[in-house]
């Protein structure tokens, strides 16, 4: 999938997501993204809902595991249109400096088949609700790629405790 988007480390990052198959594709790009809550914002008025976050680079992680070169992370803005309401659960809230790892973004179907939220669904059950009314996302690299602190790529038992 990676490879359909024919992306170098040299441009940065600019998408837009209007259907369900460009939000999965948004989901991969974001997965295991780490941000702060002091980087969370909603405004309520403009129907926006936006975070800054240090993504890692999976776009980047095959050629970095063949040169034998440390993975990668940037930092990118991920913005959501037409937010009606947001809600969230087991986010902790006490500092704006407290981390949080992004593992997934969700678009279920409910009850009665329609589908008005997207869920960001984070490490240690957290979870943000947003009510929609469509998909509207943009993901947006604003810095120049730096070496990542750890190792390895991201592994998902490695949020929990």
């Amino acid at each position: 999938m990676m490879e359909e988007l024919n992306l170098s480390r040299s441009e940065p990052l600019s998408i837009a997501a209007k259907s369900l198959s460009d939000l999965n594709i948004i989901s991969s790009l974001v997965q295991d993204s780490i941000l702060r809550v002091g980087n969370v914002s909603w405004m309520p008025k403009s129907r926006r809902f936006a975070m800054l976050l240090d993504r890692f680079m999976w776009e980047d992680e095959k050629n970095a595991r063949i040169q034998k070169r440390p993975f990668q992370r940037i930092q990118s803005t991920l913005s959501f249109e037409g937010v009606l309401m947001v809600k969230s659960k087991n986010i902790e809230k006490f500092s704006d400096k407290t981390l949080m790892w992004l593992l997934t973004i969700e678009f279920p179907q409910g009850r009665d088949n329609s589908r008005r939220y997207l869920n960001l669904v984070f490490a240690k059950a957290g979870v943000i609700s947003l009510e929609i009314e469509c998909i509207e996302v943009f993901l947006k690299d604003v810095s120049q790629p730096y070496i990542s602190r750890v190792k390895n790529a991201p592994n998902h038992e490695d949020y929990h405790e």
